[in-house]
């Protein structure tokens, strides 16, 4: 038994019923994160940033702060603390924005798709810190609508991470891989500066039922003119694809 959205909408039941259907059936899309979810819907590459539990502030407001500047899908999962100031632990919310007021402040702006907010710390709706100058700086609304900020520091400690589909129109190249052996290589040629990103895909374990083990394991790497690898490697199994590149940035 399902029901539609608090605005009558059933899109959701139904999509997420359509990804049962991929997946075998409901008991296999059973936990997860969202770079899993994200990446079959949108087709898009999509990647993960570590927040580390706010080990380096600076380093994941740089890399992440771009990335919702452009309006990106993406989701983070709550909690390395257990769950603090109302936070849902091992739970996945939406990140919005990234913000930093004239105070100087930086915020984290975060949806909880239950449509409440339940978090009750530093910078929610109600507290104290909110003066009605730094509420017009980012149109805050005072309501039941799941929306709220919170410290970023706070943010970075406690959520995962973030999981961002990076999506925007792309020229694109596909190859079908039968493997045959150890290693495949292809040469790429970037003919000019621009973001470029190499996805390997193939089934994950959730298209097969539980008792099948396909052990499809494979990593990626991209690797420069120079022999330098860029990126992360790719491992591609479980959630059946894996990306290399660097996350809304440029090559040469």
């Amino acid at each position: 038994m399902t029901t539609r959205s608090t605005k009558g909408a059933w899109w959701m039941p139904l999509m997420e019923k359509a990804y049962a259907k991929l997946d075998q059936n409901y008991e296999r899309i059973i936990a997860g994160m969202g770079y899993e979810g994200l990446r079959t819907l949108t087709g898009m590459p999509t990647a993960y940033i570590k927040l580390n539990r706010g080990a380096d502030l600076e380093a994941s407001w740089n890399e992440l702060k771009p990335l919702t500047g452009k309006n990106y899908p993406m989701t983070t999962p709550c909690c390395n603390g257990g769950g603090v100031d109302g936070l849902v632990s091992g739970h996945a919310y939406t990140l919005l924005d990234l913000v930093q007021l004239s105070t100087g402040e930086k915020l984290a702006k975060v949806r909880n798709p239950w449509s409440t907010e339940q978090y009750n710390g530093e910078w929610s709706d109600n507290s104290p810190k909110w003066t009605e100058a730094l509420k017009k700086e980012v149109n805050l609304t005072n309501a039941r609508d799941g929306i709220f900020f919170l410290p970023f520091k706070l943010y970075a400690e406690q959520y995962w991470g973030a999981s961002v589909a990076i999506y925007q129109p792309y020229k694109y190249t596909q190859i079908d891989v039968s493997l045959s052996k150890r290693s495949v290589t292809y040469t790429l040629t970037n003919p000019t500066e621009q973001e470029m990103y190499v996805v390997g895909e193939t089934y994950s374990d959730r298209n097969f039922p539980r008792t099948c083990e396909p052990n499809n394991n494979y990593v990626l790497y991209l690797f420069d003119s120079s022999g330098e690898r860029v990126g992360e490697y790719a491992f591609i199994g479980w959630s059946g694809w894996g990306f290399v590149g660097k996350a809304g940035k440029k090559l040469p």
